[in-house]
């Protein structure tokens, strides 16, 4: 930027952003309404990230819900099982 290049090309070519990104940046900078294109382009990962979170958290209230369960069965027989043992041999 600091060469007169335009934002989209530098985007582009560290290769760290998304196309869709630095094409959309690219368009609001060639119409010159760049700043109403980012807040699109801000909404739109807003959007993508809470999709994210919500597909990972609907995966994972089963698994920890089955590994609380794995973890307290483990705990009843390290308890019960002593005792068990202990009243069969009487």
């Amino acid at each position: 930027m600091e060469q007169g290049r335009k934002i989209s090309d530098s985007m582009r070519d560290t290769g760290y952003f998304p196309q869709l990104l630095t094409e959309m940046t690219g368009v609001g900078e060639e119409s010159g309404e760049l700043e109403h294109t980012l807040d699109v382009i801000g909404a739109y990962y807003d959007n993508e990230v809470n999709i994210a979170v919500d597909r990972m958290l609907t995966i994972m209230e089963p698994a920890i819900t089955i590994g609380l369960a794995v973890m307290t069965m483990f705990l009843l027989l390290s308890v019960y099982m002593p005792m068990f043992s202990m009243y069969g041999s009487m």
